[in-house]
Parts: structure tokens; sequence; C-alpha cells
């Protein structure tokens, strides 16, 4: 199943992937988690060879700026790792949803988009139904990892397996809110073919350039 998903310009801008150069992550990393030790983990991905090198999301800290991500039942590193940050930090939030509106896409298999999320739950298990231990928590532990959407669940690396979760966040982007303008562009595409805005228009009652702004607004 391939989920499609469409952002505006405004909400891609909102944050981007950058790679980790000299181990070094950026101060505008996004941090996502804690680990047992209370070190702050931050959203990242590599390119995993199990994956046809594609991306898989997984995190990073910044003592070991190394992604880590989960795919074929254990934790994985890869190739080019990248670490998201945000210049708008406030433009992201946590959604108890499979599929938000707008998710952070954090990378994909062949048929579909891998989204990025964390956990806080005790109930993760391995494929072979091994439990991950309360004893590996601490007070603040949150565990990123990869949502696969047709899964319906979190694959989280912890140690050197995969662990599956099926209480868990997902990581989305706040739909910026519509101008004063495109409400009023809206309310007129609504109630007016375009034939009349452009006679209205040619009567000067609108100006080209009002005309061209009205007609590119879209509902979203």
């Amino acid at each position: 199943m391939c989920v499609p998903y469409s952002h505006s310009r405004a909400e891609i801008d909102a944050v981007r992937w950058v790679s980790i150069v000299d181990g070094k992550i950026p101060e505008n990393a996004i941090p996502i988690g804690k680990d047992a030790d209370n070190r702050v983990l931050y959203a990242g991905r590599c390119q995993v060879r199990q994956n046809r090198y594609r991306f898989v999301p997984g995190y990073v800290s910044r003592e070991e700026p190394r992604v880590i991500t989960a795919y074929g039942t254990r934790a994985r590193t890869g190739n080019r790792n990248e670490v998201l940050v945000s210049d708008k930090i406030d433009s992201l939030y946590w959604e108890s949803s499979l599929t938000p509106r707008f998710p952070v896409v954090g990378g994909s298999d062949e048929e579909e988009k891998y989204l990025i999320g964390r956990t806080r739950s005790s109930f993760g298990k391995t494929w072979r139904g091994r439990r991950l231990s309360i004893g590996h928590y601490s007070d603040g532990f949150c565990l990123p990892g990869k949502v696969h959407p047709s899964h319906s669940v979190l694959y989280a690396p912890f140690g050197d397996k995969e662990y599956i979760f099926k209480d868990f966040e997902t990581m989305a982007i706040r739909a910026s809110p519509r101008s004063l303008f495109e409400i009023a562009a809206l309310t007129l595409k609504i109630n007016l073919e375009d034939e009349k805005l452009h006679s209205l228009a040619d009567e000067q009652v609108l100006s080209k350039p009002v005309l061209a702004q009205i007609l590119a607004v879209s509902p979203r």
C-alpha cells in the first residue's frame, strides 16, 4: 500500500534533512526521545543496505552521531547519515494517530513511506515475542523509531534488536492557517464561476494581479 502525503511549500520548509558532517549534530536538530541513560536522541535517517539503500528513519545522539534504525528484525546502521532539522520547531507536534494529515516522512521501502514515530510504552516485543524489559527504562525514556503505516505499528531499535510497538505517536507538521485573503478568495471561487471572476477583472472591479492570485488559491 502506498500512502500519498501532500505538503504545501511552507510546510515542507518547516523541516529538512541535512548530512551529519564530522560527527557533529546541528544545534537546530529535532529532539525526539531519550535513551536509558537519559541522553537526548534526535530524528535521523540512513540508507540501509537491506532496504536496497533506501532511507530508513531512526535516531542519533551527540554522543553517538551515527544513525541507528530498525529494519528486518534488527537494529542497524547504514550509509549517508542525516539528521532532521528545523528553524520552526513550533510547527511540529506529535499525534496519537497512525497517519496524521501532514506526517513527517523519513524514508520508504518499495511500496510505502516510513513515518517518524516514538513510544513511551513498555510493551514492545521482538518478532520472536521477546519483550523489552521494564528494567531498561528510566524516567523520561522515550524510544524513537519508524512508523510502518500498512503494518499499523512502530518499529524501534534497542540494543541489537528491533522491537514492535502498537502504542506510539507520529510526528506531524501543523498546517499553516489560511490567510484572510485565501479565505476571501475561496469564498469567491465557491460562489462565482471563473467566467464571472474574469468579467469582474474586465470591468476593473478586480485587478488582473488580484484575479491571478484568486485563481491560484486551491482547497487543501
